[in-house]
């Protein structure tokens, strides 16, 4: 056995579609008519696939005929790279991974990470609580021209999560109609220079002051923050 450092490697999912139910094949999944909890749904599934088809991560690129650092960090199988850290309390024990940091005098957990990017993009984000969830967005300059670029990114994504938080009541609209909805946004976004405000409700607002919350202690997280879902 080799293996050095961190045992951490990308898993690719691949997200297909159908303009039809016939021609579904390898999971595609179909463009019409899908809800958006169905979509969810379906993703989840290809997500679980996919890791249960996971070969190692070189293997892969070898296969392909990829170097596995030459196209760095635009890389030719995925545009983005996404992360979810549990940090909830669980049931049994009461506290969470963060809670047990606090249990010595004086000891308090921080939001720290390490400077520069390691992927084009990439999509973070860390559960606290049952209603607090942070969103954290780490991304190559060489990319994305400029912070507001990568704001337009950010509220696109709130957007969706907006959406997919309230799917599966009965006025649910489909997957395809969000889709076009998003493209048209994002044509909205790019004819106005990427400066366009933000128009997510209080389901889904950015907390303001970002830079302080990515130091501040988490036991002062739920002082500090009102609205829920958090998402910075």
């Amino acid at each position: 056995m080799q293996t050095v450092g961190l045992f951490l490697e990308p898993l690719p999912i691949r997200i297909a579609f159908c303009d039809s139910v016939g021609d579904q094949g390898g999971g595609a999944i179909s463009t019409w008519p899908v809800s958006c909890s169905e979509y969810v749904g379906a993703v989840q599934s290809l997500a679980q696939r996919a890791l249960s088809h996971a070969i190692p991560w070189r293997r892969l690129l070898g296969h392909l005929g990829i170097k596995p650092d030459e196209l760095l960090p635009d890389h030719p199988l995925f545009d983005c790279v996404v992360s979810f850290h549990d940090m909830c309390s669980t049931e049994q024990s009461g506290s969470g991974a963060w809670n047990q940091l606090t249990v010595g005098p004086g000891v308090q957990p921080q939001l720290v990470w390490s400077e520069g990017s390691k992927f084009k993009l990439m999509v973070e984000f860390t559960a606290i609580s049952e209603a607090t969830l942070i969103l954290r967005l780490e991304y190559d300059d060489s990319c994305y021209e400029g912070a507001a670029h990568i704001a337009a990114v950010r509220r696109m994504i709130l957007r969706v999560l907006e959406a997919a938080i309230t799917a599966g009541g009965g006025d649910e609209r489909s997957f395809e109609d969000l889709r076009e909805d998003m493209k048209r946004e994002w044509q909205v976004e790019e004819a106005s220079g990427f400066v366009t405000e933000s128009s997510c409700g209080d389901e889904a607002r950015f907390v303001a002051g970002t830079d302080g919350l990515f130091q501040a202690s988490l036991a002062n997280l739920g002082e500090e923050f009102s609205c829920s879902p958090r998402i910075s």
